[in-house]
């Protein structure tokens, strides 16, 4: 009986979490099979690759093969490293291992080609507010207009921040994302928590 079974078809991912190491163990959010661990074979994926690959798996592990990087997130990174390792560094917490809906990574996917959209504090703030409402975080109290948290519930991400870029809602945004990130268990020790300071 054949102990492995490859998934055939190309599987798209970004690379949320990578080992150094000669079999590297590396953390992706799969656009399809959500969160999951798996092992890398004599190459190195850069932090936050957008990567096209296969699964093999073999009883309960997964191997990735046939890795081609298909996108880096340059732009975001050359403006502001701490974003991106910021949303990175949330996926990895808040999304349970096996879990993730399609919608989470299209929206971290967004980032590689949101050009000028994510450049302002509240752009950021906006997104990442839309990010934990995906992951299925909701405010208790919203100190916010309900149409507000209206158009974050329901709209993409490209209408939020074109509807509400000129909207005063900042502080809240911080307020709450800041009760969102304190949730975690492991929150003290997550090392892009500054910017939400700013």
């Amino acid at each position: 009986m054949n102990e492995y079974k490859r998934l055939m078809t190309k599987q798209h991912a970004i690379v949320l979490y990578a080992l150094k190491s000669h079999d590297q163990r590396v953390v992706l959010l799969d656009a399809h099979h959500g969160k999951i661990s798996c092992f890398i074979h004599n190459k190195e994926l850069p932090f936050g690759a957008h990567i096209e690959y296969q699964l093999v798996q073999k009883r309960k592990y997964y191997t990735a093969v046939s890795i081609n990087v298909i996108r880096m997130p340059f732009v975001i990174a050359q403006e502001d490293i701490s974003f991106l390792h910021h949303v990175l560094e949330l996926c990895y917490h808040f999304i349970p291992e096996g879990t993730c809906a399609s919608d989470v990574f299209a929206l971290v996917s967004f980032i590689y080609s949101s050009g000028e959209r994510l450049k302002c504090s509240l752009s950021k703030k906006l997104y990442l507010s839309k990010l934990f409402i995906l992951l299925g975080m909701y405010p208790e109290e919203p100190n916010m207009q309900s149409h507000h948290w209206q158009l974050l519930l329901t709209q993409p991400i490209e209408v939020i921040l074109v509807q509400l870029a000129d909207e005063a809602i900042e502080c809240e945004l911080n307020i709450w994302l800041r009760s969102c990130v304190q949730v975690h268990p492991l929150a003290h020790t997550f090392k892009t928590l500054g910017f939400l300071n700013t």
